[in-house]
């Protein structure tokens, strides 16, 4: 990314965070929705996506509902993004923060964090309000946290907006390229290790094949070959949005990992393809809240061309 490019798209974040920390609310969930709904419109390739992972995963919806859920994923991003930039802006107490989640789940988190010595492998996905559980996390648990992320292609935002938002969370960075020593030798400590396994990757990025919705879809192995290797809980979390700023924290698990005497890259293959399936139940249980905007399976030339006839 060129640097007049970088410094033209941190300018309007930085606008936009100026614009949330003057304006009330109200107003800025307005703007927001707007926005959403604008690029809704116009962004016709991100448009064709979304309604074509819609129709490939839920079939059995009609075409009127399926639009619906589209238009709904845009407008639950929107709320993600504002939550997150009234929290970056600090125009909530912390006691405010704690009041708008439901965390019945939280003692659950505290029980795994007491009965294990090692640190927890927290997997989870975009869906619900992936960015303020990190937060929650963080809140709950007693050790230290880190989430693994994909490092800005922005590094004006980088630097600037994403980590001081993870500031605001109390949590490190563990930067996906070469994350795994940085992973164990975190979990080996104690401390514990969020990770987001619901995007597409390469196998030379370590995917391997896993049933999603009924397609095959490249997913991440690291938690899963850590965990059996290391002995490490897994453990899917999940913040649903249940209301205007109102959540509910949701705790699975730990999974049971596989049987053993199987050789170990069938049982590293049988607990991805567990995970995979445990966040595909939490999609359609809450599909508005997932991100379908994204490109999760890899595109054949069949569904290349239904996407040109899509929106």
């Amino acid at each position: 990314m060129n640097g007049l490019r970088q410094r033209t798209e941190y300018l309007g974040v930085r606008a936009t965070l100026n614009l949330v920390a003057l304006m009330p609310e109200p107003l800025t969930r307005v703007l927001f929705r707007g926005l959403a709904l604008g690029y809704f419109l116009v962004g016709r390739r991100r448009r064709r996506l979304t309604l074509t992972n819609l129709r490939a995963a839920l079939p059995e919806l009609p075409a009127r509902r399926r639009l619906r859920l589209a238009l709904g994923t845009y407008l639950h991003v929107s709320e993600v993004a504002l939550h997150s930039a009234r929290m970056l802006c600090r125009l909530w107490t912390e006691a405010e923060l704690d009041a708008q989640v439901d965390d019945d789940a939280a003692q659950r988190l505290l029980a795994l964090e007491a009965e294990h010595e090692k640190g927890l492998m927290i997997v989870s996905a975009h869906l619900g309000d992936w960015e303020f559980m990190g937060r929650c996390l963080a809140r709950t648990l007693r050790r230290p946290k880190h989430l693994v992320a994909r490092r800005s292609d922005n590094r004006l935002i980088e630097e600037d907006v994403v980590r001081r938002l993870r500031g605001v969370f109390n949590t490190g960075i563990i930067y996906k390229k070469g994350a795994g020593t940085a992973m164990v030798r975190a979990l080996l400590r104690g401390e514990h290790v969020g990770i987001l396994i619901d995007q597409k990757l390469s196998r030379k990025q370590g995917g391997i094949e896993t049933d999603f919705f009924g397609r095959p879809a490249l997913a991440v192995s690291a938690p899963a070959a850590l965990a059996l290797r290391y002995d490490i809980p897994v453990v899917p979390v999940f913040l649903f949005r249940t209301g205007r700023n109102r959540y509910r924290l949701e705790v699975d698990g730990p999974v049971d990992p596989p049987a053993e005497g199987q050789p170990e890259r069938e049982r590293i293959a049988d607990l991805t393809q567990r995970l995979q399936k445990i966040i595909e139940e939490k999609v359609r249980e809450h599909p508005e809240q997932w991100f379908w905007m994204h490109d999760r399976w890899r595109p054949s030339k069949k569904t290349k061309r239904a996407q040109e006839n899509v929106g």
